[in-house]
């Protein structure tokens, strides 16, 4: 059995209107929000297929104010679990060949989000001598507590210690791998992490030829209309196969 599949999914029936910044797991995205139609899946695939483009219009929502540039995506899942992705993506699946794909995509680094949150703050402890009147505004404590609390006055004044807490400029290289960041949780339950994905990123739009299809699944009731609309756009050989079919193999 393969571990990859050699072929690279795009499905086109994501939900329209997701705050994916609030999605750390795949069952979220169907939790309030329904994929498209197979119709209106169809009806975007054949936009790709008429511009030779998929759009960059996804961002990744990191930590802070930090988020990814615009990126498109593909997945890397073996066609014997393929199907598994269509209640989050749609029944639609345009697949390209590896070897396209490794020229321009990365896979993407997964990542808890509390992972993040521990490592990506920069503290910073500053000591300074204070007076009791300082400490006092400052603490909210009684002078007595304080004189217990801190020991060895110099001149009067008593050693305290503040912190500041900030996100540190990132590099070009730490952005590069910013980009490639995905935020979830791990799970061994369907759907309760997006580590099931496999996913792929490209940053900026990705633009293909029709030979770098390598075939395309719909559900058997769209094959027929499929499979003419694809041999009226390209001149390549690209195979439309049913979900129906694949269940038999």
């Amino acid at each position: 059995m393969n571990y990859n599949s050699k072929v690279f999914w795009h499905f086109t029936g994501s939900p329209k209107g997701i705050d994916w910044s609030q999605i750390i797991k795949p069952n979220e995205i169907i939790k309030n929000n329904q994929v498209k139609t197979s119709e209106e899946s169809l009806g975007v695939l054949k936009k790709i297929i008429e511009s030779k483009k998929l759009l960059a219009t996804c961002e990744e929502h990191c930590y802070g104010y930090r988020k990814t540039e615009k990126f498109c995506c593909l997945t890397d899942i073996p066609l014997n679990h393929l199907a598994n992705h269509k209640k989050y993506y749609g029944d639609i699946a345009l697949g390209f060949k590896s070897i396209k794909v490794y020229k321009e995509f990365n896979p993407v680094l997964y990542i808890p989000k509390q992972g993040i949150v521990d490592n990506a703050i920069e503290k910073t402890e500053k000591k300074e001598l204070k007076t009791v009147e300082e400490l006092i505004k400052v603490l909210r404590w009684d002078e007595e507590t304080i004189k217990r609390s801190f020991h060895s006055p110099i001149e009067g004044k008593y050693e305290a210690s503040s912190f500041s807490l900030k996100y540190p400029e990132n590099t070009s290289l730490e952005k590069h791998f910013l980009n490639h960041l995905k935020i979830t949780d791990f799970s061994d339950e369907e759907g309760e992490s997006f580590y099931q994905e496999r996913e792929w990123r490209k940053i900026s739009d990705f633009n293909f030829d029709h030979s770098d299809i390598e075939s395309i699944i719909v559900p058997e009731c769209l094959k027929r209309e499929t499979t003419e609309y694809i041999h009226s756009q390209t001149q390549s050989s690209i195979s439309v196969i049913s979900w129906e079919f694949i269940q038999k193999i």
